[in-house]
């Protein structure tokens, strides 16, 4: 019996095995299946995994343009995103405590 899996092009049967029988690069899915397996890692991750999705979409880069790089390239771009994590962590910081201080107010 084959079951159409709707996030790959290929039939699978149930006997198979996902992790060896379908075991194509981000690069060889369709633009659809791309954004797809983005959503679901962005969706599934943890907010530091978020964090860091969102900074490498504004950066323009990818995880796989960085594991591409030379390794003074990486690093270039690896503090750059840290940077940029770090600047949005203590942004939200700020909103937090600026929401907190309009609550207190309110209460007093």
């Amino acid at each position: 019996m084959r079951i159409h899996n709707p996030y790959t092009s290929q039939p699978t049967t149930p006997s198979s095995s996902p992790s060896t029988s379908n075991s194509s690069s981000v690069t060889g899915q369709s633009p659809f299946a791309q954004a797809l397996a983005s959503l679901n890692n962005f969706v599934t991750g943890t907010p530091a995994d978020q964090m860091r999705a969102e900074v490498l979409a504004q950066c323009g880069y990818t995880e796989a343009q960085l594991q591409a790089m030379t390794p003074a390239d990486r690093a270039a771009a690896e503090k750059k995103i840290a940077e940029r994590m770090k600047e949005l962590t203590q942004e939200e910081v700020q909103q937090r405590q600026a929401k907190s201080n309009a609550a207190a107010n309110l209460t007093i």
